[in-house]
C-alpha cells in the first residue's frame, strides 16, 4: 500500500512525458510520444523512434534530466517494501555504513 503513490507517479510521469512529446514532435501519436517517453526515462533506446527537430531534441534532454532520477527513485521507493521485509531492508542499510 506504501508503494501505490510512488507506482502511480511514476506511471503519470510517462503519460505526461507522452503528451509533452507529442506536443513537440511533428507526426508522433499520443501512443508512439509516450513509448518514446518511457524508452527515454528507463534509459532502454531502441531508436526506432527519434527526435527529428531542434525543439524536441531540446525538450529530451530536458525530459531525461528531471525523468531518469524521478523514475529510479520512484520505482525504487516503489519496490523496496515489496521485495525486501522492513527488517531485512533496515539491516542492510546499518550494513552500509
Amino acid at each position: 500500500r506504501e508503494s501505490l503513490p510512488y507506482a502511480a507517479a511514476a506511471a503519470v510521469f510517462l503519460l505526461v512525458g507522452g503528451g509533452i512529446f507529442v506536443a513537440v514532435e511533428p507526426g508522433w501519436s499520443y501512443a508512439d510520444a509516450t513509448y518514446f517517453a518511457f524508452t527515454v526515462t528507463t534509459t532502454i533506446g531502441y531508436g526506432c523512434l527519434v527526435p527529428t527537430t531542434r525543439a524536441s531534441r531540446a525538450v529530451t534532454l530536458g525530459y531525461a534530466l528531471v525523468a531518469i532520477p524521478t523514475f529510479a527513485g520512484a520505482l525504487a521507493r516503489s519496490l523496496v517494501p515489496v521485495l525486501l521485509p522492513p527488517s531485512a531492508w533496515f539491516e542492510r542499510m546499518l550494513l552500509r555504513l
